[in-house]
């Protein structure tokens, strides 16, 4: 490595040291540093990561391929001084230090893919993930033109190729873990086949392993069902191991749902765009297509606390999904949100601010978009009702810390009440909260009688630490609606005011029309009442000069 001119020896003092890492790759001895200590204190410049759905998004009709290897990517990148003397490391035969840019520096893949993007940049049809740069055009001499533009590119950086790495006009080429194709993207067969050989597992380590190769290929299986639940079932804290004829089934069924992956189709930015969303009760799901070809799929599971969501929640939480999952696709695009919960058309047309506030926030998430969300019936949402209860496990929720503001946070209410309210509602309002939870029906008569006046307010009723909202308004319980009408008029305020003072706070059905009746049956409201009858306005003629008139009233004059 000395002679290569990647290491050089280092005799004087040096502020840094890294210890010395030697690894075995195909039968060749790899010298790495451990640089832990420096990752800490290094300043990063957070280049962007380009990922394999933003490298398909740019090859719409692409048909023939290529893909160049940069050899030894890293060590093809020199360091100035001052940064080589940081890269010294200890070995038994003495101190050195890199001249080259070595592995293990956590900023080495943001420079790299920095440089190569700028030995790319204005080369239509070349595209680069690290050192593998692929070439993709829809007819031969088109790539052949590409591909000499990538070379003399290349040349003129002085760049080094892996010839052995290398693969040239071909009409399917492998690339960062997938298979690139004329009809679209396919998993790796060499993903495939390790997840086909894979052994039985022992221990939850293995089981971790083999979910972790399923969920890298979950793009590519819109079917996944609820197979894999047994075996995410054994990765929970307390549960022990043990390997049951539910887990074998499961395995086996998922290599072969593996072996059996379809073709998605590469995005065309020409073409619109149309997404459709689900969410069950336990996950969500979307898929992205264009002319009814699937060109991305994504499910997850929900969180312990989006589990208590309510349904129109937890639908509006699927698109959220959605989006954040097909960003790359759908960022400055126009496109059509399908999903199977009518009351969100309703919600999306009403104003920000009269929405709930969970909703609200789901809502501002989504402003980056340009999206139209219609309805469509549960039966015609197969693809994305089958992906969201079937969920891969969730690491992060999108949307975090996302909390129900309600104006119990701002009134003052105390924990006697508070809980005589969750209790009153769950005695009295327990069928609101579950169709709220659950989804409401397709039509108004289906629902109980009693239920039936909140019908036209579903797209804003939430239920949130046993209490249910309008919005922002607190939904009473029949029990509590002569209190509350007690404590409303306490003051004595006219019709127009006690309605005021109520809308700010409180919603039942009808709650205007009992307050109006209560204001005009208030015997002290009619005592006091004004009953002076109200004065016709007289014109006043204007003054010909200042002060011709004056007007007064009573005052002291000290």
């Amino acid at each position: 490595m000395v002679k290569d001119s990647y290491i050089t020896k280092v005799n004087q003092p040096t502020e840094w040291v890294s210890s010395m890492v030697a690894a075995v790759r195909n039968g060749k001895i790899r010298i790495c540093i451990d640089p832990s200590d420096l990752n800490k204190v290094i300043k990063r410049e957070h280049y962007p990561m380009r990922t394999i759905e933003e490298v398909v998004s740019t090859i719409p009709g692409a048909k023939v391929f290529s893909v160049l290897d940069a050899k030894s990517g890293f060590l093809q990148i020199e360091l100035d001084e001052a940064s080589s003397f940081l890269t010294t490391f200890n070995t038994p035969i003495g101190r050195f230090r890199w001249l080259r840019l070595p592995f293990g520096l956590k900023f080495a893949p943001e420079i790299f893919q920095r440089i190569m993007d700028e030995m790319l940049e204005g080369i239509s049809g070349a595209i680069s993930v690290m050192d593998d740069i692929l070439i993709a055009a829809p007819s031969v001499p088109e790539h052949d033109e590409i591909l000499r533009k990538v070379i003399q590119r290349a040349t003129s950086y002085n760049l080094s190729l892996n010839f052995d790495k290398c693969h040239v006009k071909q009409s399917s080429v492998p690339y960062v873990g997938h298979l690139i194709t004329a009809d679209g993207l396919k998993a790796d067969p060499a993903k495939i086949e390790a997840v086909k050989s894979m052994p039985t597992p022992r221990d939850k380590d293995g089981v971790r392993r083999f979910l972790g190769f399923v969920t890298y290929l979950s793009k590519f299986l819109p079917n996944l069902s609820e197979v894999d639940a047994p075996l995410r079932q054994l990765l929970k804290t307390d549960v022990e191991f043990a390997w049951q004829p539910a887990q074998q089934q499961a395995f086996d069924t998922l290599k072969d749902m593996c072996t059996e992956s379809p073709v998605l189709q590469f995005f065309d930015p020409s073409k619109s765009v149309e997404i459709f969303c689900d969410a069950s009760s336990n996950g969500l799901g979307a898929v992205l297509l264009q002319d009814s070809h699937p060109i991305a799929f994504s499910s997850r599971s929900l969180t312990d606390t989006e589990t208590r969501y309510a349904q129109i929640e937890k639908e509006m939480l699927s698109i959220v999904h959605a989006c954040v999952k097909f960003h790359n696709y759908i960022f400055g695009n126009h496109v059509t949100v399908y999903n199977d919960h009518k009351p969100l058309e309703d919600i999306f047309r009403k104003p920000l601010l009269s929405t709930p506030m969970r909703i609200q926030r789901m809502r501002l998430r989504l402003q980056w978009y340009d999206l139209t969300v219609k309805y469509r019936r549960g039966k015609d949402m197969e693809l994305p009702d089958t992906l969201s209860r079937a969920q891969l496990p969730v690491n992060k929720p999108e949307m975090e810390g996302l909390e129900c503001v309600s104006m119990l946070h701002f009134v003052s209410v105390s924990e006697q009440k508070y809980s005589e309210l969750q209790n009153c509602t769950r005695e009295e309002l327990s069928c609101l909260q579950r169709i709220i939870r659950q989804g409401w029906p397709d039509h108004r008569h289906d629902l109980p009688n009693e239920l039936q006046p909140y019908w036209d307010s579903q797209s804003q009723l939430v239920v949130s630490d046993g209490v249910v909202y309008k919005g922002l308004h607190i939904v009473v319980p029949p029990s509590m609606q002569a209190h509350m009408l007690k404590l409303i008029h306490q003051s004595h305020l006219g019709i127009v005011k006690s309605k005021q003072r109520a809308r700010e706070v409180l919603y039942w059905p009808g709650m205007s029309s009992v307050i109006e009746q209560m204001v005009k049956n208030c015997g002290k409201c009619a005592d006091f009442q004004n009953k002076l009858p109200r004065q016709p306005l007289r014109p006043t003629e204007t003054p010909s000069f200042p002060f011709e008139e004056v007007a007064s009233d009573l005052f002291e004059f000290e």
